[in-house]
């Protein structure tokens, strides 16, 4: 990651639940470093996985500010893709790798895998729920 070049890419957003969000990029990297950079997964309005990174230009634990950056600039790996909603052992954000490896679970332990569609907890009957959905 470190030879990558990022760009600054503001949603251009006006409004919204900017505490909201703040909550989840604590949630995302708690304790981040300075120029730490974090990408996290989601979906557009049309059901389709996209990637933002971001970069952090003040680290101060939950209240540390981060840049948005350039999507196409982003160099995406299983190391780097935070998956909401699962953790790993010492209780931190679990990554795409943790979740191949098997090191993820939701908070009450029950592990998080692969399924076609992604990271998500097995119910039985071929049936996952989104890791970013569990509750329990």
């Amino acid at each position: 990651m470190a030879d990558v070049k990022w760009e600054a890419a503001p949603s251009g957003l006006k409004s919204g639940d900017l505490n909201g969000w703040k909550r989840r990029m604590a949630l995302a990297c708690p304790n981040p470093k300075l120029d730490q950079m974090v990408v996290v997964e989601t979906d557009d309005n049309h059901g389709e996985v996209i990637h933002i990174g971001y970069k952090c230009i003040r680290a101060d634990g939950e209240n540390s500010s981060w840049r948005r950056m350039k999507g196409t600039e982003i160099v995406i790996t299983p190391e780097t893709i935070i998956i909401k909603g699962a953790v790993t052992e010492s209780g931190l954000q679990a990554t795409l790798s943790d979740v191949f490896l098997g090191n993820a679970s939701t908070n009450s332990g029950i592990p998080v895998t692969m399924s076609d569609d992604g990271p998500g907890v097995y119910l039985g009957d071929g049936v996952y729920v989104s890791a970013e959905d569990c509750w329990f």
